[in-house]
């Protein structure tokens, strides 16, 4: 019934060294508890003159942002990315500003200071993430003669409890100056039961009562059970005498329940 056609497919099969996720304990955040609609896992705020201004997704003129998270470092990353009428004018093309911020952290135990990094020409000059989303360059009806991205790291995470810094910033542009010094907090609020990653939108897979890292979805299984979801039992024998007086060489009797 006509020729026949020969289709050869190779397949090469490797281990994804990012796989199973590492469950890192030291940047772990609980489920949020607070009744909150806010989109990232950690809360970002900025202390100054000009009151409070949290850093979560705004789409309001023009700007777009997004977090990406590494849960081996304990690192989160935000970029967020300016354009307008007011950055055309205060940058003309063909200059560059000169920019530097710098942070301390005098808590215990002591905070790595986050970075702030500025792409002034980010049409074509950014870093390669995921989470940078190339729609945020396209321009519609109005043209934007520059896109500028931010991007704000932070290291070594503790997660515990909120990291606070003390920052100054110094911007020199031909139409523009700014110094300031500002009071930076980083606060850890999780985010919702049974979800993770930077925008707390991937499904968490944990089961048996698992804990699921927000960062990155691995998993912490309770006794009893293991396995990337915590479905494939793990028989233990596990001792905990009610008797706290047991001593070292002393004869006990056990009773165990299967």
């Amino acid at each position: 019934i006509g020729d026949k056609k020969e289709i050869k497919i190779k397949i090469s099969v490797a281990d994804d060294p990012n796989y199973p996720p590492f469950f890192n304990p030291r940047c772990y955040i609980p489920p949020r508890t607070r009744n909150t609609t806010d989109i990232w896992p950690l809360m970002g705020t900025l202390h100054s003159l000009l009151g409070y201004q949290a850093l979560f997704t705004d789409r309001k003129r023009g700007s777009r942002s997004a977090m990406a998270l590494d849960n081996d470092r304990c690192e989160a990353k935000v970029y967020f990315i300016k354009k307008g009428d007011d950055w055309d004018y205060y940058i003309p093309v063909g200059t560059t500003p000169t920019f530097s911020f710098g942070c301390t952290n005098d808590q215990t135990p002591r905070r790595a200071t986050p970075t702030l990094k500025p792409y002034w020409n980010a049409s074509y000059d950014r870093p390669e993430d995921s989470a940078i989303n190339p729609l945020w360059f396209v321009d519609g009806k109005k043209k934007h003669r520059r896109h500028i991205l931010t991007e704000i790291r932070l290291k070594d995470m503790i997660t515990e409890s909120p990291s606070v810094y003390e920052c100054t910033m110094d911007l020199q542009a031909p139409n523009i100056g700014i110094k300031a010094s500002m009071k930076f907090s980083v606060e850890a609020i999780g985010c919702h039961d049974g979800f993770y990653g930077g925008n707390c939108s991937e499904a968490c897979v944990c089961q048996n009562g698992g804990s699921c890292h927000p960062f990155n979805g691995a998993c912490k299984c309770p006794d009893g059970w293991k396995g990337r979801a915590c479905d494939i039992k793990d028989p233990k024998v596990v001792m905990s005498p009610t008797y706290q007086n047991v001593t070292s060489g002393q004869t006990v009797r056990l009773s165990c329940e299967v």
